[in-house]
């Protein structure tokens, strides 16, 4: 019978298989005959038989681990101290992560850690687009934006009377250039903002798109084609 190479030289497999134990005593080990260590650690003979060693994971990977962070969870309990570990965009653990190693540590003994704040009232309609890496926000744990306000949106608009106080906030005329709410939200994936955007349609801005003046109550009509144009924006 060929016997399997030992893991360990200079020791017998009763030696290296014990040592195996000890390293990865919370993983089971399995045979070649799909037993775990657990049934064949009592049989020498079986195991120098059989004994097929899997991939010991003594350190966990993630992409991200920050540690010695004061957490708020937003869960509103109480702030409790742990590490975190990040795989792709995903939190993978939070907890006491000894085990876990990454390619990019952060200490952040002393500082908190907490879920992103959504800015549930900004005027950000066009920033996210003209200058998508947000700082002013992320510096302050902003990671959500709600745009489209007060009634005014960046989409969708058709400027034919010259741009409507208050549409002025979000810029000037030439950053309006989504007639449909579709091109819109292209724009932005087009641009990457390092923030989150839910945006909603202005009422102001549809009322520009469908009324020569804004200082009158609309029409029936106006109606039914603002109507048309925010179900179509919501589609």
């Amino acid at each position: 019978m060929n016997m399997p190479k030992p893991l360990f030289s200079g020791l017998t497999w009763s030696s290296a298989i014990s040592i195996l134990f000890e390293m990865c005593d919370d993983y089971p080990i399995a045979s070649n005959d799909g037993r775990n260590y657990h049934d064949i650690r009592g049989s020498e003979t079986s195991v120098a038989a059989s004994f097929r060693v899997s991939r010991c994971p003594l350190m966990q990977e993630c992409d991200t681990l920050i540690r010695n962070a004061v957490v708020i969870d937003g869960s509103g309990g109480a702030a409790f101290n742990a590490d975190v570990a990040i795989a792709g965009d995903r939190i993978q653990a939070v907890d006491k992560l000894e085990k876990f190693a990454a390619s990019h540590a952060v200490d952040a003994k002393g500082a908190v850690l907490a879920p992103g704040f959504i800015d549930t009232h900004t005027h950000d309609d066009t920033s996210v687009i003209c200058s998508p890496e947000m700082l002013p926000k992320l510096s302050q744990g902003v990671t959500t934006v709600i745009v489209g306000n007060c009634g005014i949106s960046a989409a969708p608009v058709t400027l034919t009377h010259g741009l409507p106080d208050p549409m002025n906030l979000l810029g000037q005329p030439e950053v309006f250039q989504y007639p449909a709410f579709e091109s819109y939200v292209e724009a932005i994936y087009a641009s990457r903002p390092s923030v989150n955007v839910a945006a909603l349609v202005g009422h102001t801005a549809l009322r520009n798109n469908h009324m020569d003046s804004l200082d009158r109550a609309a029409r029936p009509w106006e109606i039914k084609a603002m109507r048309a144009q925010l179900q179509d924006s919501l589609d």
